[in-house]
């Protein structure tokens, strides 16, 4: 942290992003965020693509090339751009455009060449705040400018395209494009807030070069989408180089855990003693860690008692129950990826509602309480709204869903819900979350005993529902924990990762002692091969010897505790070539150590693969023996290579492996829909067909 004067922790969550700071060398190590209480903003991105149509020729490409705006002034600009798009086109009361959406294709958005070219997204995070103060300035002298609507793409909820191993997201429209890209213009947006911010504190002696930089990760995504992150903010020119020590990523629930056990709220030193289990509640992903304190006071470390869990049980669970029923209710097919512009008035009343919806509500079907939304029945159906609410009514509680008439005093259509029937969107994902915290105590019994209480962060730690589901389920028997909602649970993630800045190089590498983790790993092998133990299909003959291919390696065992940061055993690799390829497999199954297992057994996905080059360029006759060191529980997996003879050491990189296997399946899953869709589309068209043939 050379040169350093601040640290930037960035928050870049599902639903809402944000950032936070302090100066380092300040005593009172005070941190300062945005203006917004929570320090957080809306996550929907606004962004200008170069043409005005996709090609059906995908070799072009289509180009996201500007961010227009951020959070909700994205959404205002969005729906006014469609309102004149509607007038200019004599298109007032029509359903959304639906330009672009016959011939996309996802598969033409995420070819490998253009992720792996290179390209970067055109930012100026690295110029000086000068130039962005002049920009604004620049920008304020001019005129307001209405956008082209058919050139806008508006982007929600992309971070979890991570989770799922995609490379493309959908925007409003249902036109796919590079998830990297999307994520680029978010994390540039959020930085440029920041460092003007900071430039505007200490004006005289500002350069982006002096920000020490930490962004946060949900604990249970792997290690591809950690290193898509840092691709990201190299992108944004955030940083300069992928590998950058400019910038470093924490797990979100030990940001969390920092925030609680370093609070100046915790007087007594005593009172941090113990076991916890920290319960991060975001939008998109509930991400579960237990840990304990230990060493002396001013020099505590942080010990991981079991593997991080969690699951995608966000509060953006709840709003896709709200997007089925809106489906289900327009006649949809419930893959839709596709929501028009109208909807974002409907999504904004809804999560408002959202945020209000407790406990008292479970079962109330009073109609002197309904909550209206706006809904328009010409979003995806011809029919009215009346015809609508008929053909859902049928076989179905009528006092649960209501409608109000259009007329002059209210110029939109609204459906009104009871408070029980949106309590009923919470259900389902309450029973999982429930069930994942369970998890934990049922798979891990030894590890959890003694944990004396569940420190709830994050967002959505904040719902009255949540809450009392914990209190409920955790704080009797046979849990009998004390359910804890740390003070400000939306910035505890952000506040936290700003403290781990703080602290110094050597105080971050030692401050989490150790953690198991949630995966086996190993590496591709070949043994020498023996008769009473091996396949005989799995036999090849190397330089003379009998050897078996294929053969896993155990480097490192799932759930078994490893001393975050040390060298295991390293692995020596013979080679008489120039370049030695080195393949890592990995697998969340338990394994018996006296088994003999294969890489292309069913249980094993490739993690990923390493190529050292260049380690034997005089002499291809000559075999040269190469040690790897592994090192687990940073960041990412760490490698060391070394030429056992010369000690000459070899750049390591990794090439991470997407899931073949679950990629194949989505696929299939999307032309499944596709096909769906289609045959609705005929169907209608066969209906029209009828209509006009008897209106003849």
């Amino acid at each position: 942290m050379e040169n350093k004067k601040y640290v930037v922790a960035i928050d870049f969550g599902t639903s809402q992003s944000g950032y936070a700071y302090s100066f380092i060398g300040d005593k009172t190590q005070e941190v300062y965020g945005m203006e917004s209480s929570v320090f957080k903003i809306d996550s929907t991105i606004l962004l200008l693509r170069d043409k005005g149509g996709l090609k059906k020729d995908l070799s072009q490409g289509i180009n996201l090339v500007k961010c227009i705006a951020f959070g909700s002034e994205a959404v205002e600009i969005y729906k006014n751009a469609y309102e004149i798009y509607l007038e200019e086109n004599d298109l007032s009361g029509t359903q959304s455009s639906e330009e672009d959406s016959e011939e996309d294709s996802e598969e033409g958005f995420e070819s490998e060449s253009e992720e792996e070219s290179g390209e970067e997204v055109e930012c100026d995070l690295d110029k000086s705040l000068d130039y962005v103060e002049k920009e604004n300035k620049n920008k304020d002298n001019e005129e307001e400018t209405s956008y082209n609507y058919e050139k806008l793409e508006i982007f929600q909820f992309y971070k979890m395209r991570l989770y799922s191993d995609k490379k493309t997201v959908a925007s409003q429209k249902g036109n796919f494009f590079l998830v990297q890209t999307v994520i680029s213009f978010a994390l540039r947006y959020v930085a440029r807030l920041a460092m003007k911010q900071i430039g505007q504190k200490s004006p005289n002696n500002f350069s982006y070069k002096n920000i020490f930089w930490v962004l946060t990760v949900p604990a249970i995504w792997k290690d591809k989408s950690k290193s898509v992150m840092r691709k990201c903010a190299k992108k944004a020119r955030i940083i300069e180089t992928k590998d950058s020590k400019d910038l470093v990523l924490i797990r979100e629930p030990e940001a969390a855990a920092l925030d609680y056990f370093f609070s100046n709220k915790i007087n007594n030193f005593e009172d941090k003693k113990g076991k916890i289990l920290l319960f991060d509640a975001g939008s998109g992903t509930i991400d579960i860690t237990v840990l304990q304190v230990k060493g002396k006071e001013n020099q505590e470390q942080l010990k991981i008692i079991i593997p991080a869990k969690g699951s995608p049980d966000g509060s953006c669970t709840i709003d896709r129950e709200f997007r089925k029923f809106i489906l289900n209710f327009t006649q949809q097919p419930k893959d839709s990826t596709k929501f028009p512009v109208d909807f974002l008035t409907s999504f904004q009343e809804w999560i408002e509602i959202k945020h209000r919806v407790n406990p008292s509500w479970e079962n109330n079907t009073s109609r002197t309480n309904l909550k209206s939304i706006s809904i328009e029945a010409s979003w995806y159906s011809k029919k009215p709204l009346k015809e609508l609410m008929r053909d859902w009514n049928v076989g179905k509680n009528r006092s649960d869903v209501d409608y109000i008439h259009r007329s002059s005093t209210q110029p939109n259509s609204k459906i009104r819900l009871t408070q029980g029937f949106i309590y009923h969107f919470f259900e389902d994902p309450m029973l999982r979350i429930k069930e994942c915290v369970e998890n934990n105590f049922t798979q891990f019994p030894e590890e959890t005993k003694g944990i004396h209480s569940i420190i709830m962060v994050g967002g959505f730690s904040n719902s009255n529902v949540l809450f009392k589901m914990m209190e409920d389920n955790f704080s009797h028997q046979p849990y009998q924990k004390k359910i804890i909602l740390q003070e400000r649970p939306e910035r505890s993630v952000l506040f936290g990762a700003v403290k781990y800045g703080l602290m110094g190089t050597e105080r971050r590498k030692n401050l989490f002692t150790s953690r198991p983790l949630a995966y086996s790993y190993g590496i591709n092998w070949y043994a020498n091969f023996d008769t009473t133990k091996h396949k005989k299909e799995k036999m090849e003959i190397i330089g003379g010897r009998e050897l078996c291919k294929d053969v896993y390696k155990p480097l490192i065992y799932k759930n078994k505790p490893i001393k975050i940061g040390k060298k295991i055993k390293p692995e020596t690799f013979q080679s008489m070539a120039n370049d030695l390829e080195i393949e890592i497999y990995q697998t969340d199954q338990v394994l018996d150590p006296k088994e003999i297992y294969y890489v292309d057994d069913p249980i094993f996905h490739k993690y990923g693969s390493t190529t050292i080059y260049n380690i034997n360029p005089n002499s291809k006759q000559k075999e040269t023996k190469i040690n790897i060191h592994f090192i687990f529980g940073r960041e990412m997996i760490e490698f060391h290579a070394t030429n056992e003879e010369t000690q000459e050491k070899f750049p390591v990189k990794m090439k991470y492996q997407q899931n073949i296997d679950n990629q194949k399946k989505e696929n299939e899953k999307e032309e499944k829909n596709e096909k769906e869709i289609e045959l609705e589309k005929e169907k209608e068209k066969g209906k029209e067909k009828e209509k006009e043939e008897e209106y003849r």
